[in-house]
This record gives structure tokens, C-alpha cells and sequence, in this order.
């Protein structure tokens, strides 16, 4: 089961979730997309801060009934998610070194399109984790990237395997 890998790193990784959320600032009734959400873990932390959370995922591999906790689930590829949706806010845990490699063009262009207030990207510190993929992307690309499509660095944090950064949009 491929989700025993990803809370074993999680531990490992010491993310608590809930500091994960608020260090968006999320603001009550706003829309949040957990790109990538996987099993929930941070989607449901989100639920603490406002009840309007989607997670987006390629399948649903953890078998977790969504709705059931009320997170709203959309069954898709990032990289080709063409709907008119937007979100006040968007978040990315340990998927967006492979979406730049998948379809960076893509991923830009729906989160110009889709992110209308804030972005919080999570991702492995190259040469840290001895954990996760084994490509791995310098912070200053993920800023870089950002700012091409109107977001501005905000607010970083790190943790002893990840960089967290928060981007508002311009």
C-alpha cells in the first residue's frame, strides 16, 4: 500500500499538519485545493479553517470516503484539469517537483488561472531527505516559477526535510 510509505515519511518528516494549514492563513468560507491531496492528511486540517475544502487527485488511491469527512473530491490529472473553477487559495505537498517535470507549462497555467489569492508549496530540500523522489527542486526554482505567473514570495518556513513557501498573488 503505497500510503504506509507516505505517513512513515510524514513522521519522519515531522509536518504537523495543523501549523501546515494556518500558516496559509486561511480565512473562514474561503475555497482551498489541495493539488495532489492524496490521502487527506493536510485537506483535512485545512476543514479546521474553513468547510469549502477540494482535493484533487489522479485516483483515489487511499480508498478514504471524502465526502464522508466533507472534503469535496475531483478525480483528475493536474495537468490536464481544464474546468473553470477558481480557489482562494491553492496548496502542493510533495507534488510540484513532479508536475514541473510532467507539464510545467500545464501546472502554471492552471494555477495562474485557477489561484486567485494565495499558494503553499511543500516540497523536499535537495540533498536533506533521504526519503521521496529522487529529483528533487532548489527553492529558488519553485520561486522563480511562481513569480512568472503574478505570485510573489510571502512567507517560507522550513522543516527538517522540506521547504514550505507561500506565495500571494500579485
Amino acid at each position: 500500500m503505497p500510503w504506509e510509505h507516505t505517513r512513515r515519511m510524514r513522521k519522519e518528516a515531522n509536518l504537523d499538519p495543523e501549523f501546515i494549514a494556518s500558516f496559509l492563513d486561511i480565512k473562514e468560507g474561503e475555497k482551498i485545493i489541495d493539488i495532489g491531496g492524496g490521502d487527506g492528511f493536510f485537506s483535512l486540517a485545512f476543514k479546521k479553517f474553513t468547510p469549502n475544502v477540494y482535493l484533487l487527485d489522479v485516483e483515489n488511491w487511499s480508498g478514504q470516503d471524502f465526502k464522508a469527512v466533507g472534503i469535496n473530491y475531483i478525480e483528475s490529472n493536474f495537468c490536464n484539469y481544464s474546468k473553470d473553477d477558481t480557489f482562494h487559495i491553492g496548496f502542493m505537498a510533495n507534488v510540484y517537483h513532479d508536475f514541473r517535470l510532467e507539464c510545467k507549462e500545464n501546472t502554471l497555467k492552471n494555477l495562474k488561472r485557477m489561484i486567485i489569492r494565495r499558494i503553499g508549496i511543500l516540497d523536499f530540500i535537495p540533498g536533506k531527505a533521504f526519503f521521496g523522489p529522487p529529483f528533487k527542486l532548489e527553492e529558488n526554482v519553485v520561486i522563480n516559477d511562481l513569480q512568472e505567473i503574478g505570485f510573489k514570495l510571502t512567507k517560507k518556513n522550513y522543516f527538517p526535510y522540506h521547504y514550505y513557501l507561500v506565495f500571494d498573488k500579485e
